[in-house]
């Protein structure tokens, strides 16, 4: 279970800052809304650990997460924009999700050309990410996020740029990850709806 206790976070040479108590259990999802400038993506940054957390606690199956380094923490984080690397083809990009020497078993291979074909991106492998529509990235993003396979998934607007057919698409899959991985999904939207279409709870800023 992904535990947030009284977790504040905010900008103190801004002077602003908000408490958050929240639980998401493995294999729940749980949807972030509210205004824009209300925290929805620094609170993903926070529990991420590329921003600090001011006071409170936030754990994972009760240990302390706070004390962990970003890249000891066990999630994973897609940004909003800009998930791809440039020199890198889709494929590779999203390659990463299971290894980032590139070299990959024959097993690695077939289940990454499975989840490009579940995305649609199959027949874009090649093309480097300037090559792409912003949809057709953040496709491939979530597709190397759910390869990666941590416990812990943060969403920010990963249904940005898809058309109605892919957003219902991505909506589709990520609501069978969250089971087949029994990982907690964290996902920031602004259409309320996206939460009854994943079967998620949903939590306010």
């Amino acid at each position: 279970m992904l535990k947030l206790d009284c977790l504040e976070i905010g900008f103190p040479d801004r002077a602003w800052s908000k408490q958050i108590s929240l639980t998401v259990r493995a294999g729940e999802i749980c949807v972030l809304h509210g205004p824009s400038g209300c925290g929805k993506s620094t609170l993903l940054s926070t529990i991420a650990g590329f921003q600090p957390a001011l006071s409170g606690i936030l754990s994972w199956q009760d240990k302390n997460l706070l004390d962990l380094a970003p890249w000891d923490r066990p999630l994973t984080l897609l940004f909003q924009s800009g998930n791809l690397f440039e020199g890198l083809t889709l494929y590779q990009n999203v390659a990463l999700g299971i290894r980032t020497s590139g070299q990959l078993s024959k097993s690695e291979r077939q289940t990454i050309k499975a989840l490009l074909e579940r995305f649609e991106l199959q027949d874009l492998s090649e093309r480097l990410p300037q090559a792409l529509s912003g949809g057709q990235q953040q496709r491939a993003g979530l597709a190397r996020a759910i390869l990666r396979q941590q416990p812990i998934l943060l969403l920010d607007e990963p249904f940005t740029g898809l058309d109605e057919y892919r957003r219902k698409t991505a909506i589709q899959l990520i609501s069978n990850i969250s089971k087949e991985q029994n990982c907690a999904i964290l996902l920031v939207s602004h259409d309320m709806r996206d939460a009854e279409a994943l079967g998620a709870h949903s939590f306010s800023l």
